[in-house]
């Protein structure tokens, strides 16, 4: 959704204003990093415009009802009977739980580096040992390579995990909502003996008294869900661990584990490294020791990256804005603005983009529009022979597409706006069974039906083919634009 200045959104409405740079005294050629101020502004704009001064994208009070009552409802938090919360209280509600929006990813992406071993122990006197390590951290295990021979492996290795953040919390919400539900009384509240009940089954040592006068914020005797998570968040039991186990096959190719340790990963912060010494320990909990009467440990590295999705949008904006600020064409449009000072600006706009299109180029399409009729189809870009294009069955199907995505949808639509000679770039999105998407047209972009505009597998210049944009080859005038059929249809009459 795009917003314009009296908070209006503008909806299938193009172009998509992001920004105007005004003709100014400050003189931008070749300076690209004043572009890339402009946009990277323009694009900041748009992300915050519709949202309370003072408040980031991923605070409740910027979400919708709808979105503050999914994060309500993935977290497993249920309203009282016969109370209806206002937007506030909900909003209030999220932050005290720390909910993420529905549409919230962030993906933690950890790097264990395992480095060597020191003063392994020997399972046989005589036979020294083949060791290998093993890491889990969230369900997910890994194995390094076999050294063979060495009480100090080197194995030098690097392993990835990938945790989804919102995943795993929810996987411990879960987890709590049904030692909660498993204790709570008939009110779905914890009075003080659940509540010190829960606390011995949780292990922690600090009175159900204390607990209650800590978290119990409405001073009502009790605590309930939401209370709950807030205390649950408070008291630690979000943990993230990662678990390294040595194993020696030194005897008979047998498996045996010899210690074990765990690393907690939860405090790792983003683009942290740690180097860590980690004493293992034996099966009873012992501290383990090797051959030579000193303990047993594991040399690591452990680092981790937050990818979100605001971040990727972040990168984005200022991968885009270098692309457009290092482009010879913007700069001579912004000399050009320059020059002619006032009334002439400059604005920057955004078109449609759809994940699937860098894989499908063939896909995309420019249509020719004169008085609101199809002049011409062409395939968006000239300079590359699409294999994909060369069945003429596919053709068809395409252009049959492109055909009644106009006349059906888009024509009528048009029929109002100022300009009735225009050029449309459209992209057949094309079908996933994965994500219940259907084959469709989506409008990536409307431009002035000029020759200053790039005509692709046609030629401006070219008397035949300018004649085929003006005039039109693919319905001429005084030709019926739709045909009823025997089934009852109206489909658009198309002539190649």
């Amino acid at each position: 959704h795009i917003y314009d200045a009296d908070q209006q959104v503008k909806l299938d409405v193009w172009p998509y204003e992001l920004a105007t740079m005004e003709s100014s005294d400050a003189d931008v050629r070749g300076d690209w990093r004043c572009v890339t101020n402009v946009i990277l502004r323009a694009f900041h704009t748009v992300r915050l415009a519709s949202l309370p001064i003072g408040v980031r994208p991923d605070d409740p009070e910027a979400w919708s009802l709808e979105t503050l009552n999914e994060s309500l409802r993935q977290m497993n938090w249920v309203p009282k009977k016969h109370r209806e919360y206002t937007k506030e209280e909900l909003a209030k509600l999220a932050r005290d739980m720390n909910c993420k929006p529905p549409t919230a990813k962030t993906l933690q992406v950890f790097k264990v580096k395992v480095d060597e071993g020191q003063h392994l122990p020997m399972l046989d006197t005589t036979v020294k040992s083949s060791a290998f390590v093993t890491m889990e951290l969230n369900n997910v295990k890994r194995r390094s390579k076999i050294v063979q021979g060495s009480q100090d492996p080197l194995w030098r290795e690097t392993f990835k995990f990938q945790m989804n953040d919102e995943d795993v919390r929810h996987s411990l919400i879960s987890n709590a909502k049904q030692l909660f539900d498993q204790v709570c009384n008939e009110e779905q509240v914890l009075e003080l003996e659940e509540l010190a009940e829960l606390l011995k089954t949780l292990k922690v040592r600090e009175s159900a008294q204390n607990i209650m006068s800590r978290f119990d914020r409405d001073k009502t005797g009790n605590i309930d869900w939401a209370q709950f998570v807030i205390m649950f968040d408070a008291l630690g039991f979000d943990k993230r661990d990662l678990t390294l186990t040595l194993y020696d096959s030194a005897i008979a190719g047998i498996e045996k584990e010899i210690g074990s340790a765990v690393v907690s990963v939860k405090s790792l912060k983003s683009g942290e490294m740690k180097s860590l010494t980690v004493m293992l320990k034996d099966a009873d909990g012992e501290t383990l020791y090797g051959h030579d009467g000193r303990a047993t440990a594991l040399k690591i590295r452990l680092s981790m990256h937050n990818i979100s999705n605001a971040k990727v949008f972040d990168k984005t904006e200022k991968e885009a804005s270098r692309i457009i600020a290092g482009s010879d064409k913007v700069l001579k449009h912004l000399e050009a603005c320059r020059l002619l000072g006032n009334p002439y600006t400059l604005k920057l706009c955004v078109s449609h983009f759809d994940p699937s299109m860098p894989e499908n180029p063939h896909r995309e399409f420019r249509v020719f529009v004169r008085d609101n009729v199809v002049t011409a189809v062409t395939q968006r870009y000239g300079d590359i022979y699409f294999a994909e294009l060369s069945d003429e069955d596919t053709r068809m199907s395409m252009f049959m597409k492109l055909m009644n995505f106009f006349y059906l949808d888009l024509q009528n639509e048009m029929k109002d706006a100022s300009y009735q000679n225009y050029i449309l770039d459209i992209y057949i999105v094309p079908p996933s069974v994965s994500e219940d998407i259907l084959e469709h047209c989506k409008v990536l972009g409307v431009k002035p039906f000029h020759d200053s505009i790039d005509a692709v597998l046609f030629d401006w210049k070219h008397h035949a083919d300018r004649s085929t944009l003006e005039n039109g080859a693919i319905l001429p005038y005084g030709v019926e634009q739709y045909i009823h059929m025997e089934d009852g249809q109206w489909v658009p009459n198309v002539e190649m």
